[in-house]
């Protein structure tokens, strides 16, 4: 007798049924499980581990703050700035010994605005200095994808407010304008205000200059260098490779980068050998030798090739159609990360000049290491210019990560590049052979009397459902014994018949078309586009650039800038609908 499980997997139950050789069931369930993930009051994700997280990350940054303090208090100490702490030689807290000396009663407002203006004594320009480092500013800390950086579109408002109101008072520097509202209003808050890392950085070099004459057996270069790394550093974002999944064909190798050079040629290549066109009687043929080599240079050339320009490119008539356009596919990728490197901002007209390998170990420089190695490279190495150099670093390359790794897709490539197909289910030529590998269907199927355990994932929700899935599948086995065929519904299935599934393929096309749109427009205004932004600028343009609680009109500017954002008019938490 045949028996068969069903399963339907959702984020927090599983239905199951099994069902004999007739099709009369023999058994149902359903196991509720907790989510992978809590939830706010607001119906948003939180990991379960976030209240620990939060506070780990809340003791490391006041520990780290004060040890910065530190090391800036002792450079200011050695060089004679700030008074030598007799407290520590007593035995006193040394916060104690710093509240009795005279120059910290002053007011380091006060102070800042001398600075930049007259000369002042070695002490009081060391109060001034290590006031700057007790609030530092705001820094969105940028690496290769800085896209995934969030900022609060309040704090961001409030920084622009607070440069509009520096420019508008004539003031040089933010501790000029502070000490000038201090002055107007004694009763005024100057702490608490939301201000960027910039202003400390620009108003530290206008007290060096002006006061640097006045004291140049303290003021070295040397000083000056440590005082800055120790005051505006900040460590980069780390994203831990834990979280790249491993390869398909290299279980031991991290998965590549979908801006890698090599991975967007294995792509072009796969899509192209993959083409076949249609003539007008409906018949199937793939493209020439000469064709595909054209159409492999047309690529190359450029980031995004539309169908209706391949089919001038290769002269073919209108009626001429191809495969991959039966699913509303409007265009084939080509090499993005040429596109965004030969930007006249970065290496210009240059790019074309550098070599094959040269290029690949730049954009490898790019994607894995950390920031200030690539800006010295960019300019000791690729000769380019500071500027060029962060704009390199602000390149809009693709995000994510390819199925196979770097190690993997070297292997496939020449045999891709002879333009045979990545994968064949026939048993036919394909890369996959060639390179050594075995395909899906020649590999072996580990037949186990229960299931293992899943393996480590970072999605939370599906590796609950995993462990749930494990537990019952198991429990069935104990009970029912072996089953011969098991079924899986997941939740996100597209279910439907043929004609809606097709109005659906329909509605995604058009949708890719509008975010397509809504992303080059983006980057026309010089900044890289993320869904969010993405999102928010199709409802600005849905609203007709105005905001639909106020009436008042949004600019661009502030639209991309992140001073607006998306609100729920319904909530999420009560009308269940996150649209």
């Amino acid at each position: 007798m045949t028996t068969r499980l069903g399963l339907d997997l959702g984020p927090n139950s599983i239905g199951w049924a099994i069902l004999d050789d007739s099709a009369r069931i023999v058994a149902t369930g359903v196991r509720v499980f907790p989510e992978g993930v809590d939830r706010d009051k607001k119906g948003g994700e939180l990991s379960k581990n976030e209240t620990r997280r939060v506070a780990r990350g809340a003791r490391r940054q006041t520990t780290r703050r004060a040890k910065r303090k530190r090391r800036f208090r002792k450079l200011l100490v050695g060089a004679g700035l700030l008074p030598p702490c007799a407290a520590a030689k007593a035995g006193l807290p040394e916060r104690v010994e710093w509240e009795r000396q005279a120059f910290m009663a002053s007011d380091p407002y006060v102070l800042r605005l001398r600075a930049i203006r007259e000369p002042i004594d070695r002490h009081e320009l060391g109060r001034a200095l290590l006031h700057l480092c007790q609030r530092r500013g705001f820094l969105s800390n940028r690496k290769a994808d800085r896209a995934n950086k969030k900022e609060a579109s309040q704090m961001l408002a409030e920084i622009s407010e607070l440069e509009s109101q520096i420019k508008a008072s004539g003031a040089d520097t933010l501790g000029e304008h502070l000490a000038g509202v201090a002055s107007s209003n004694p009763l005024s808050r100057l702490r608490g205000r939301h201000t960027r890392r910039s202003m400390y950085e620009q108003e530290f070099n206008a007290i060096w200059a002006a006061q640097q004459p006045y004291h140049q057996a303290a003021l070295t270069d040397d000083l000056r260098q440590k005082l800055h790394h120790v005051l505006f550093h900040q460590r980069p974002i780390r994203v831990p490779k834990s979280v790249i999944g491993l390869c398909e064909l290299e279980p031991n190798r991290r998965r590549c980068p979908r801006a890698d050079r090599r991975a967007q040629r294995f792509r072009m290549l796969q899509e192209v050998n993959n083409l076949l066109l249609i003539d007008e009687c409906g018949e199937e043929r793939p493209l020439s030798g000469d064709e595909r080599s054209r159409l492999l240079d047309y690529l190359a050339a450029a980031d995004k090739r539309s169908f209706d320009n391949i089919r001038k490119f290769l002269r073919f008539g209108p009626a001429v159609q191809f495969n991959l356009e039966r699913g509303k596919r409007r265009n084939l990728l080509g090499m993005q990360t040429d596109k965004a490197m030969s930007h006249k901002s970065r290496f210009g007209s240059a790019w074309r000049d550098v070599g094959e390998e040269q290029k690949n170990r730049i954009v490898r420089t790019i994607l894995d290491e950390e920031e200030a190695v690539v800006l010295r490279l960019a300019q000791e190495d690729w000769g380019l210019s500071a500027q060029q150099a962060e704009c390199v670093l602000e390149a809009d390359l693709p995000a994510g990560y390819m199925a196979f790794s770097r190690e993997a897709i070297a292997k496939l490539l020449p045999h891709m590049e002879r333009g045979i197909p990545l994968m064949a289910d026939d048993g036919a030529l394909c890369a996959i052979s060639e390179a050594g590998y075995l395909r899906p269907d020649q590999r072996p199927i580990q037949r186990r009397q229960k299931l293992p355990l899943p393996p480590p994932l970072p999605n939370p929700i599906v590796r609950q459902a995993l462990h749930e899935v494990r537990k019952v599948v198991n429990a069935i086995l104990r009970e029912y014994g072996q089953l011969d065929e098991i079924h899986i519904e997941l939740a996100r299935e597209v279910k439907g018949s043929l004609q809606q599934r097709t109005e659906y393929v329909w509605r995604i096309r058009e949708r890719e078309q509008q975010r397509d749109g809504a992303a080059d427009a983006i980057r026309q205004h010089g900044v890289s586009p993320t869904r969010e932004s993405i999102n928010r600028y199709l409802l600005w343009m849905e609203q007709g650039g105005e905001c639909v609680y106020t009436g008042k009109p949004i600019s661009l500017a502030q639209l991309l800038g992140g001073e607006v954002d998306a609100a729920h008019i319904l909530r999420k938490s009560r009308s269940l609908d996150d649209s």
